[in-house]
């Protein structure tokens, strides 16, 4: 829908060059298998992990592998601290 917005407002060259694609099967048509997550249909396993040797992150990318979204590290703690005191923050 956004697409057909848009697209009047794009040079015939930039047209052609965006793929609007349906389904997750269709992927593989543009892309290797071992470039695609599993979930679309791929079978690379790269899993993102924060930190780099951290436990991976699945679902909430916002809690960075912590169930309580407690910060650990002291130092951003004393940021975060200070940062909710400029803002009005309640814990």
């Amino acid at each position: 829908m956004v697409y057909g917005m848009i697209m009047p407002f794009l040079a015939e060259k930039s047209r052609k060059k965006v793929k609007i694609i349906g389904k997750k099967e269709e992927l593989l048509k543009y892309f290797d298998a071992d470039q695609l997550l599993p979930e679309y249909g791929g079978t690379n396993p790269f899993e993102y992990r924060w930190p780099p040797d951290g436990e991976p992150v699945k679902d909430d990318p916002t809690s960075l592998g912590n169930d309580d979204n407690e910060i650990e590290d002291p130092e951003l703690k004393n940021l975060a601290d200070e940062a909710a005191k400029d803002f009005d923050v309640k814990e």
